[in-house]
């Protein structure tokens, strides 16, 4: 389940979650992010996991959102994590970013006081009217480029 703006229609989410749990279902939300007391108000309605994406590394996260700070999202995770629900959490590549700035953003999901349960990895296809168009356009997808490890 996913909104495409902040949370705010807590009865309404809550409403749909009960009704997927009711399928027998399992349940995941993206809302964007959470105060502290949003998702103790998802948790008893039978919310299974949270994604919310880190989308790069500290480092070039200025570069690519301007609306909140990295630390809003490190809170949302926190704030998932407290209330109970399992946090999905991975990145974007593609967006400009160096391959330090992949290896940021692992470091920074190696580092989170719980790891998450899973860790989406999506690869930017550029739309014209986004800022990122245009730069660090793929050939191929590899992590494993990322690696200071190993030889360009």
């Amino acid at each position: 389940m996913a909104q495409s703006y902040q949370f705010a229609d807590a009865q309404g989410m809550r409403t749909l979650v009960e009704s997927v749990k009711g399928l027998g279902m399992e349940t995941c939300a993206t809302l964007g992010m959470l105060t502290a007391e949003q998702p103790r108000e998802l948790a008893p309605a039978g919310l299974d996991y949270y994604n919310h994406n880190l989308d790069t590394s500290p480092e070039y996260y200025g570069e690519i959102v301007t609306s909140r700070r990295y630390q809003d999202r490190l809170d949302t995770l926190a704030n998932v994590r407290v209330a109970g629900i399992d946090d999905c959490c991975g990145g974007i590549v593609g967006m400009g970013e160096t391959r330090q700035d992949r290896v940021g953003l692992l470091r920074q999901l190696a580092n989170l006081p719980e790891h998450p349960e899973s860790v989406p990895s999506t690869i930017w296809c550029g739309w014209k009217v986004r800022r990122c168009t245009g730069r660090n356009r793929w050939r191929r997808w590899n992590w494993c480029a990322a690696s200071p490890w190993r030889a360009s």
